[in-house]
């Protein structure tokens, strides 16, 4: 068995090397992605955040477009079909919280910003 351990400097690189002449062909397909819909006080953003994504991702999104929300103060809750909302605190509770929505058809996936206690 052969394991082989690929960086994401390299893995990019690869990517770009196949997609760049896709890309001038206007052959090239944009990658995977989810539409998020983030509620924080009155304000309501949407944004398409790709498959591969974690949950740093997914903070640097929404601290770039809500200037004064940062990580250490808020937390980003998922809002499920039912309306209950659940924090989520690593990449494998995003990607849950992408697959639920998913199954259940939930379109945009619905997240709120709370201030932490």
């Amino acid at each position: 068995m052969i394991y082989l351990i690929l960086d994401n400097q390299y893995i990019t690189h690869v990517f770009q090397l196949n997609y760049n002449p896709l890309q001038a062909e206007n052959l090239a397909t944009k990658p995977m992605a989810k539409v998020i819909k983030v509620q924080y006080n009155n304000e309501i953003i949407k944004f398409s955040l790709p498959l591969m994504s974690g949950i740093t991702d997914l903070w640097a999104e929404v601290t770039r477009r809500f200037k004064k929300v940062n990580q250490n103060a808020f937390r980003i809750k998922y809002i499920d079909c039912n309306r209950n909302s659940f924090q989520i605190l690593s990449d494998d509770g995003l990607w849950e919280c992408i697959a639920n929505a998913s199954s259940n058809g939930m379109m945009p996936i619905k997240m709120i910003i709370e201030r932490a206690t």
